[in-house]
């Protein structure tokens, strides 16, 4: 037998059809009430669904997720945050808002609720990706709380 020694990532997935209904409750389980909803400028529609089942939680939006993060992106979206408040990201989309709500999270701690719309897996990992002076970067954090819809 191989032993080996595993450390799991801090996550909870809810996987079922209409699993976003669930989501006033999630965010009630966690404790918290003022969330920044992150997404790319193409998921306004269902942006808008869940900003509305999240009702006065919603404290902030930021829509301009792209991929591999941009060090911009991730200021703009941290600065975002902290002026509203935020204490909850909810990334609405597939690995470029849930990038830059990790990008969040790596400076603040604050939990992530994912709702992925395709599989990049990146709701399901600690590892975290930033592009800064034309070059990507890659780490892993488990500090980086994640939760999948």
């Amino acid at each position: 037998m191989t032993e080996f020694t595993w450390n799991g990532v801090r996550s909870r997935v809810v996987f079922a059809t209409g699993s976003i209904d669930q989501i006033p409750s999630e965010l009630e389980r966690l404790g918290v009430c003022r969330v920044m909803l992150v997404s790319t400028p193409g998921r306004a529609k269902l942006t808008q669904r869940i900003a509305e089942l999240a009702g006065d939680a919603v404290v902030a939006r930021f829509d301009r997720g792209v991929v591999h993060v941009p060090e911009r992106i991730a200021i703009d979206a941290r600065l975002a945050a902290k002026r509203s408040s935020a204490d909850c990201l909810l990334a609405v989309g597939g690995g470029s808002a849930i990038g830059v709500a990790k990008a969040v999270a790596l400076t603040s701690d604050l939990p992530v609720v994912a709702v992925p719309t395709t599989y990049s897996g990146s709701e399901m990992t600690p590892v975290w990706g930033a592009t800064a002076y034309g070059t990507k970067r890659t780490g892993r954090s488990n500090s980086i709380p994640t939760r999948g819809h």
